[in-house]
């Protein structure tokens, strides 16, 4: 964990396991154990229980568009399991990119805005970010009818999430954080 804390906002789209293994493209705002600081940056993310693993850390510039997709690659037989490859990156950022191999299927989808070590929520950043065009497909390339996003919302902080779009290839929510909620 950051040794440095003055507030950390983690914005990311992700993939979860049965056994509760991560792997997520993470917007960033703060010091992280991939480094950062007062300013917003990108790297991709696995945790597969009690490891970290992440890309490099890229600057990114408020406002900027970004687009974090994780990608299922192949499967293969390995002894008496199947293994499954995935991707996550920043589209336009190659560095970004990491790829895991692991014997569970990532079928939990989720948004996120995680906030750790704050006191003050004026350490934050003041806003709300859309995470827009989500875009989730089965196995076999269909997509669900919609998606059901359960939000939720810490009003007397002012931090949470509004669903915009249920749909499965254009869905939106809106994560709202540091006293935003009227924004």
């Amino acid at each position: 964990m950051p040794e440095k804390r003055d507030g950390v906002l983690y914005i990311c789209n992700a993939l979860m396991t049965e056994s509760d293994a991560v792997l997520y493209p993470v917007l960033q705002f703060g010091y992280t154990g991939a480094g950062g600081g007062q300013y917003w940056a990108i790297s991709c993310w696995y945790f597969p229980g009690d490891h970290i693993y992440f890309s490099k850390l890229v600057p990114v510039e408020p406002g900027q568009s970004i687009t974090g997709d994780i990608s299922f690659k192949n499967a293969f037989p390995s002894g008496s399991e199947t293994i499954y490859n995935w991707n996550a990156m920043f589209s336009m950022v190659p560095s970004t990119s990491l790829n895991v191999s692991i014997s569970e299927v990532l079928k939990h989808a989720f948004e996120t805005l995680q906030i750790y070590y704050v006191s003050d929520s004026s350490a934050l950043p003041a806003g709300y970010t859309i995470m827009g065009s989500i875009n989730l497909a089965l196995a076999d390339g269909s997509h669900p009818s919609a998606i059901n996003w359960t939000p939720g919302m810490n009003a007397a902080q002012g931090f949470g999430a509004e669903v915009i779009s249920n749909s499965a290839t254009n869905g939106a929510v809106k994560l709202i954080y540091s006293d935003s909620v009227n924004v």
